[in-house]
């Protein structure tokens, strides 16, 4: 009989089975709101190497290759045009039922004390995926005013990062 120590080593022994990630390849301006971010997603392909068979992508929605429990970090760069900027930044939802309905998971903003002020922020979470065919994810980006998104094919800028850290 196994103890739980002898199976979370082997289970860490094991190593990550997946490792994705996931860009923005061109800036966009989004006017003030709550939008998903549905278009111009690439693969990472600067000095990365996807492990696993890796996330697929339709219209800004991601689905799991398998279950697990998933760490998920969302990136964004990004820059207020005007004045002040309140609050932008990147929120994380997850669906467990095929997108019907979404919940969000994480959020995080930055603000901007005037014109042409660059700002980041990073929300992350886990996700307990146990049905790979029916759990989806997007990832949206609110603000408070227009603003402009920043995205490129040679480094990342707005983006995702996926990690499988085990078992569901």
């Amino acid at each position: 009989s196994s103890t739980n120590a002898e199976l979370e080593f082997a289970a860490a022994a094991a190593g990550i089975t997946m490792a994705d990630q996931w860009r923005v390849n061109a800036a966009y301006s989004q006017s003030s709101g709550n939008n998903i971010i549905s278009s111009n997603w690439e693969r990472n392909d600067n000095n990365f190497a996807l492990i696993g068979s890796g996330m697929t992508e339709s219209s800004g929605i991601f689905t799991f290759p398998t279950t697990g429990k998933y760490f998920i970090l969302a990136f964004t760069r990004f820059r207020h045009q005007t004045s002040f900027l309140q609050y932008g930044g990147p929120v994380i939802y997850g669906s467990t039922d095929s997108g019907a309905n979404y919940t969000a998971l994480a959020d995080a903003f930055s603000s901007a004390g005037g014109a042409n002020f660059i700002c980041g922020a990073i929300a992350q979470t886990i996700f307990d995926v146990t049905n790979a065919s029916t759990f989806r994810m997007k990832m949206h980006f609110e603000c408070s005013d227009t603003t402009l998104i920043a995205g490129g094919t040679s480094q990342n800028q707005t983006g995702l990062t996926f990690i499988r850290l085990g078992d569901t």
